[in-house]
């Protein structure tokens, strides 16, 4: 029987309140299975990135409870700087037969004793060479849940447990704009401006129905700007619509932009749109949930671990529709740097872009590792499986 300790971080507002919702059935369907984990409600934005960072030596696994916002802010506390001054006390080094010490923020009285069961596939580990960071899972209960469609993982919450409790850790691509970890898809121009302005509203609508929204609104008035890219193989100068960066294919709530983008190659997927005019926008809007708006000859498409962007410095950067800045912005991709839940039938793009081909900026670079790829709670004893009852 597995050892594995589980802490559940839960965003009870995320996708309009629906996890507060369902989490006591998905709770109680664990207490029956006799999972052992801890459970812990963030109470406001960022709250999460203070909840994985502080507990991120005490579990093998972590799973972000929400949408992609609960989940990008998981990662941002997995990855925060290591510093063996600020880690916790359970984290630090220990003398000879001690144990570590627990925390009382969370509602469950257990406490992880020794080494992670299943540490040898996780990535980062203490500076203090303790424990490793706790692998990322992630239980969709937003309204966009694309990290969880690019991993794998059934969107139905009782499917979605089920597969992840006996799901094995892989590594996937760590992506940061200046310095910042983001998951899906980030990016600078038009795309940047709507998300702008979404975040400045005091309501939310599902999926991708106010992005929509937000396209058809900031359309009347953006303009469309010069920008310079600088990647290691190459270097371009476009007056575009948008520059999309992709670690992976999606963001709200399923448009595709980086049909083809992939976790686990250590590259993204750059898609640069052109000078599009408002009319060749809208013909081309309802390709993005299909992917195969990438087949236009007015978007170019192109792969790099690093990649630089300047333009005016008005320009919003947003890192999965939540604004981070703006120009200059540089992209980093850190290749196999988080330890993730990937279901045994992941399907790194779940087809997304079946049966379309990139078109490639002339000067990519091939990687080795694409060789053949298209151009262009309650704790309760443990156990490694979930029964619906």
């Amino acid at each position: 029987m597995s050892d594995t300790t589980w802490l559940f971080i839960v965003n009870p507002v995320a996708g309009g309140r629906r996890s507060a919702r369902i989490w006591p059935e998905l709770a109680a369907a664990m207490d029956r299975a006799h999972v052992s984990y801890e459970t812990i409600f963030t109470q406001g934005p960022g709250h999460a990135v203070e909840l994985a960072r502080d507990h991120r030596f005490r579990f093998d696994r972590i799973v972000a409870v929400g949408g992609d916002g609960t989940c990008q802010e998981v990662v941002r506390g997995l990855t925060a700087p290591l510093d063996a001054v600020s880690l916790p006390s359970y984290a630090r080094p220990m003398a000879s037969g001690d144990q570590p010490v627990g925390n009382a923020e969370a509602q469950s009285s257990s406490q992880p004793e020794g080494e992670a069961g299943n540490a040898a596939s996780d990535v980062r580990s203490s500076p203090a060479g303790g424990k490793r960071v706790a692998a990322l899972g992630v239980l969709p209960l937003g309204t966009g849940n694309d990290f969880a469609r690019g991993l794998g993982l059934p969107i139905a919450p009782a499917a979605a447990l089920e597969s992840l409790l006996t799901a094995p850790v892989q590594a996937v691509d760590l992506a940061k704009v200046n310095g910042r970890p983001f998951i899906n898809v980030a990016g600078i121009g038009f795309d940047a401006e709507v998300a702008a302005m979404i975040n400045r509203l005091p309501w939310r609508l599902p999926g991708p129905i106010l992005y929509l929204a937000g396209i058809l609104v900031e359309l009347i008035s953006y303009r469309n700007v010069p920008v310079h890219l600088v990647w290691e193989t190459g270097e371009m100068t476009r007056t575009s619509l948008l520059v999309a960066v992709g670690n992976g294919p999606c963001y709200a709530g399923g448009m595709k932009m980086c049909p083809q983008a992939s976790l686990e190659d250590g590259l993204f997927d750059v898609v640069v749109a052109g000078d599009l005019s408002r009319p060749a926008v809208m013909r081309l809007l309802p390709r993005v949930f299909k992917g195969t708006h990438i087949q236009d000859p007015r978007v170019e498409v192109f792969r790099c671990r690093h990649l630089r962007v300047e333009g005016p410095g008005y320009l919003n950067v947003h890192a999965d529709g939540e604004v981070v800045g703006h120009l200059p912005a540089e992209f980093a991709n850190e290749p196999g740097q988080l330890s993730v839940l990937k279901p045994v039938n992941w399907a790194a793009r779940e087809a997304v872009a079946e049966g379309v081909s990139i078109r490639v900026a002339s000067q990519e670079r091939d990687s080795p590792s694409r060789a053949a790829a298209t151009p262009a709670g309650q704790t309760s004893p443990r156990s490694s499986a979930l029964t619906r009852s």
